[in-house]
C-alpha cells in the first residue's frame, strides 16, 4: 500500500494511515482440528471449512499497529476485513532499503505486521450402524420390544474396524428413530 511518508531523509517512515484489508485468510488453515468435545480429528475429515462471522477471527495486541473497530468483519467464508492504522508511530516488522534517491536519502519497504487469532470451523460427520435382535415385521402402529445395539465409524474412516457394538436398549431419551415412510419402522439413529 502507497501513503505517504515523513520527510525524514535519514529515516524514512511512512505517516500513520488507516489500512483497511479484505484478506485471504485461508493462507493460513488450522494446524489441527478437535470436535467439540476436545477429541483431535484429522483435517482430511472435515468438510465445509469456513471462518464463522460472530467468533472467527480477532486482532491480538501488538505494538505494529492499532486496530479501527472492536474486532475484523468477516466478509466469506474464508476472507475477512482488517481494519487497521499504522505508520510511523508503530513498531515495524521489516525495513528494507532498496535503493537510495538521487539526493543520497535511502528508498525503503517498510513492513507493519498485523497479528490476528483465526478460528475455522468445519463439518466433521460419523456414520452409525444399528442392530436390532429380534429382527421381525410388525404391522403399523404396532410395537415390539427390541434389544439395539449401534457402532459407530471413526471420522474418516470407510469401515468400522473393531469398533465395539454398544446396547443402547436402555436410553430411550437419548434416541430417536426415524423414516420418511411412514409404513417401516426402521431409519436413522441419532444417538
Amino acid at each position: 500500500m502507497n501513503v505517504g511518508w515523513n520527510g525524514d531523509c535519514n529515516n524514512p517512515r511512512p505517516v500513520d494511515s488507516p489500512v483497511p484489508d479484505d484478506v485471504d485468510l485461508s493462507k493460513w488453515s488450522a494446524s489441527s482440528w478437535s470436535d467439540d468435545k476436545g477429541s483431535r480429528v484429522p483435517a482430511s475429515s472435515v468438510q465445509n471449512v469456513r471462518l464463522d462471522p460472530d467468533n472467527s477471527v480477532h486482532y491480538i495486541s501488538a505494538l505494529s499497529y492499532s486496530p479501527n473497530d472492536s474486532k475484523p468483519t468477516v466478509t466469506s467464508s474464508i476472507t475477512a476485513l482488517i481494519n487497521t492504522t499504522t505508520g510511523q508511530s508503530f513498531n515495524n516488522t521489516q525495513y528494507r532499503v532498496f535503493m537510495n534517491r538521487p539526493n543520497g536519502c535511502p528508498k525503503a519497504v517498510v513492513e507493519y505486521d498485523t497479528p490476528v487469532d483465526i478460528t475455522w470451523f468445519g463439518d466433521i460427520y460419523e456414520e452409525k450402524e444399528i442392530g436390532v435382535n429380534p429382527d421381525s415385521t410388525i404391522g403399523v402402529s404396532q410395537t415390539v420390544q427390541i434389544r439395539a445395539n449401534v457402532r459407530t465409524k471413526n471420522y474418516g474412516d470407510t469401515d468400522y474396524g473393531s469398533n465395539p457394538w454398544v446396547d443402547v436398549t436402555n436410553r430411550a431419551s437419548e434416541t430417536t428413530w426415524e423414516s420418511e415412510d411412514t409404513s417401516i419402522a426402521t431409519g436413522c439413529c441419532w444417538i
